[in-house]
């Protein structure tokens, strides 16, 4: 199974876990909807944990936590 050790908070590491599990069952009987779904969820916590993670509030006045998946993916753009 995938680790996800480089996640800041021990609860948040351990729910992507699970759902990265989840998300590998359904790959397994081919539940394509949920199999997107679940990645995009994935993806979208990856982003806004690094943006947490790097302070990105301080630095430009807006909270990740109230970002969607398009802000976001533009702000880890721009933070490179």
């Amino acid at each position: 199974m995938e680790v996800f050790d480089f996640i800041s908070g021990e609860d948040f590491r351990k729910s992507l876990e699970s759902d990265y599990k989840e998300l590998i069952e359904c790959l397994k009987i081919s539940a394509w909807k949920a199999t997107h779904v679940l990645a995009g969820s994935i993806i979208e916590a990856l982003l806004i944990d690094y943006l947490l993670s790097s302070n990105y509030k301080t630095k430009s006045s807006i909270d990740p936590l109230k970002m969607d998946l398009g802000q976001a993916i533009s702000a880890c753009k721009k933070e490179g």
